[in-house]
């Protein structure tokens, strides 16, 4: 931080307000406008599950096909990470494997 703005920005966090770097205000909005123009998936959301924003995201991959180290590149995670998202999914959507996934993932795009 440019040390010329440090005292007024202690002075707003006295006041109550929030110290928020512009970047990082940036990705906020970012993922906002990312999570609006997520499709919905009206048979899952039927089977009551609910995902958080990186299980989403992981689906999101898994319906363009990609690999698990497709999917732990795009993202900046490891391999092993992914696969964690994965079988959260699975639990969550009650199904035994990727194919049965893939099939209900698709029964979503029609």
């Amino acid at each position: 931080m440019d040390p010329a703005r440090l005292a007024p920005a202690l002075r707003g966090v006295v006041a109550g307000e929030a110290a928020v770097p512009r970047t990082l205000v940036a990705r906020v909005v970012e993922e906002f406008r990312s999570s609006e123009r997520r499709p919905s998936l009206p048979l899952v959301r039927r089977r009551g599950a609910r995902f958080t924003p990186r299980e989403s995201e992981v689906i999101e991959l898994l319906r363009e096909r990609l690999t698990t180290a497709e999917i732990a590149h795009r993202l900046g995670l490891s391999a092993v990470t992914v696969r964690r998202h994965i079988s959260s999914i699975l639990a969550k959507l009650q199904v035994p494997d990727r194919r049965a996934m893939h099939r209900l993932l698709e029964g979503d795009r029609a």
